[in-house]
């Protein structure tokens, strides 16, 4: 019975630990700044004191989220980026492509002519 207990509570934090790894993707999210919106996304958790821009705020959430404020009549819309990638698609470029950061302080004005893969762009 103990063993029957044990292997019980081990596969369940388990799956806990599996479903907290697998966490679900974000995306950025403009929605209407009205006063029932803002208490709606209030009492479901979002910050509301930022993020304001004209009339609107922009939150981040999941889809399911998303999905249970669009059941309580908030309209939400998906944001997208100059390019047309929402914001899950832009990181997703990123991270296969690397993160690429040049800071002046890298800079080498002098030329490396014994070993040129250590010169940077200037």
């Amino acid at each position: 019975m103990r063993g029957t207990l044990a292997a019980l509570v081990v596969l369940v934090s388990t799956l806990c630990l599996a479903a907290s790894a697998g966490a679900a993707p974000l995306n950025a999210y403009r929605v209407d700044a009205g006063p029932r919106q803002l208490e709606t996304l209030r009492q479901q958790g979002f910050d509301v004191t930022e993020g304001r821009r004209a009339g609107s705020i922009e939150i981040v959430g999941t889809s399911r989220q998303i999905a249970a404020l669009r059941r309580k009549g908030v309209k939400a819309r998906l944001l997208h980026d100059r390019r047309g990638r929402t914001a899950l698609r832009a990181t997703a470029a990123q991270a296969a492509d690397g993160w690429q950061v040049w800071r002046p302080y890298a800079r080498t004005t002098c030329p490396c002519p014994t070993r040129p893969a250590l010169r940077r762009p200037t």
